[in-house]
């Protein structure tokens, strides 16, 4: 097995510094956050060309801050730091990123994994990416092809890009907005695992809308897994918006996401078949937008 030996450990307090050693190391780089996933891959033989590691924690990048309704998490918040966070759990328009946050095992990783090396993997069974890009989350980039300047993109669109942007660029932060003046929304995160320290076989959340009269009008439904993408269920979100969020439009939305995701093949079963999985995602999405209708308050049974 390929092993993994690291040459130089570097300690950047600028995001000059970071970039430069993109510049000059390119692929052979990674950054150090909390150190968890990168770890595991190495454990795994997987990170043999990878030669220098930089360390972000001298850049202050672990702020939780609230500016016009927005939730600005800095890269090296960890995932215990998120789960603490006294507003994150108390608004319902944030819910989602809570449940996930709790939902990673064990506690002493929650301690140590920060939020952009979450994000930053790629990995499409991990629980936070997932709730983040319900919320329709976006982030800052700072990346060699800027100079330095900050480039905000969708999470959706960083994720679809995420092997090209690895090394030349790194998270500086992660914006999620709350819920606007007037608009009643609410979010939730479903996980289904072998064991409760298990990745996610599949996870899904979802952040509703709603007006005065129960009319849905803004919806967002993401699922992931072992062996499934990480994305967003644009059908089954279709199928919500404009109508009353009754229990049958709901059931039928996660019915739509059941059979919506892709890049699961038979040949390949990862934690499951197919068709297992579908059924699973099924019930994973009905959980979640009956919890999310919950909250606002929609009573059709729970």
């Amino acid at each position: 097995m390929p092993t993994f030996k690291p040459e130089k450990l570097l300690r950047a307090s600028t995001v000059t510094e970071v970039l430069d050693v993109f510049k000059k190391y390119g692929d052979k780089a990674r950054i150090v956050g909390g150190n968890t996933f990168l770890n595991e891959l190495s454990k795994r033989g997987l990170l043999p060309e990878v030669k220098v590691l930089v360390d972000i924690s001298g850049l202050d990048l672990g702020y939780v801050k609230y500016e016009n309704g927005t939730l600005l998490l800095g890269s090296s918040v960890t995932i215990q730091q998120l789960a603490n966070e006294i507003r994150v759990k108390s608004d319902n328009s944030l819910k989602a990123l809570s449940l996930a946050a709790n939902a990673v095992h064990p506690v002493q990783v929650r301690n140590t994994a920060t939020l952009g090396g979450c994000v930053s993997t790629g990995l499409p069974f991990l629980d936070l990416p997932c709730a983040l890009l319900a919320l329709e989350s976006t982030i800052t980039l700072c990346s060699i092809d800027s100079n330095g300047a900050e480039v905000r993109m969708d999470l959706g669109d960083y994720l679809s890009q995420i092997f090209k942007l690895a090394d030349q660029s790194f998270i500086k932060d992660i914006q999620v907005q709350s819920a606007k003046a007037g608009i009643r929304s609410a979010s939730s995160f479903q996980k289904f695992g072998l064991t409760g320290f298990d990745y996610g076989v599949v996870s899904a959340a979802v952040k509703l809308s709603k007006d005065a009269k129960d009319v849905c009008t803004r919806a967002s439904i993401a699922l992931c897994g072992k062996g499934l993408d990480l994305e967003r269920m644009s059908v089954a979100e279709r199928k919500l918006v404009g109508n009353k969020l009754t229990q049958e439009i709901l059931e039928q939305a996660a019915e739509s996401a059941s059979s919506e995701f892709k890049n699961m093949t038979d040949d390949i079963p990862i934690r499951g078949s197919v068709s297992f999985k579908r059924h699973i995602a099924k019930v994973m999405v009905a959980r979640a937008l009956r919890d999310a209708a919950h909250d606002l308050e929609i009573d059709y049974g729970r």
